[in-house]
């Protein structure tokens, strides 16, 4: 199943009570808004080593996430959404949003590898002794 940005914009401000249930996003300008942010959010992750390639959706494009982490990502938006409607989370709640964010983000940045300086090697810690 592939989540586009539109049903994740409505999942995650019907997370935080700002839609019903069958309530939709027809407000233009809130929804340009909340897909600005939802763009921001995948933008800024490329700057701390995420696998995202510079991000443009649309609304209705299908997201570039797999799906095990569609629950994170909701979270995580409903959480940078809750300003835009004057909504503050309970403490469980807030909790949730925050784990959601570090899973998202660890599960998407990459560790470049560190070189390893010869000089570690000679240290008199790692020489052996004579016997």
């Amino acid at each position: 199943m592939t989540i586009t940005s539109t049903s994740l914009i409505q999942s995650a401000l019907r997370e935080i009570g700002a839609l019903g249930v069958t309530d939709t996003l027809t407000d233009a300008n809130m929804s340009a808004e909340c897909l600005s942010r939802l763009n921001g959010y995948l933008n800024s992750l490329n700057a701390k080593g995420a696998v995202f390639p510079n991000v443009a959706l649309a609304l209705g494009d299908t997201l570039p996430i797999a799906d095990e982490h569609e629950d994170d990502l909701r979270l995580t938006m409903a959480w940078r959404f809750c300003p835009l409607f004057g909504k503050t989370p309970d403490g469980m709640a807030m909790a949730q949003m925050l784990k959601a964010e570090r899973r998202f983000v660890s599960a998407h940045t990459t560790v470049s590898p560190t070189p390893v300086d010869a000089a570690l090697l000679t240290m008199p810690s790692q020489r052996r002794m004579p016997r």
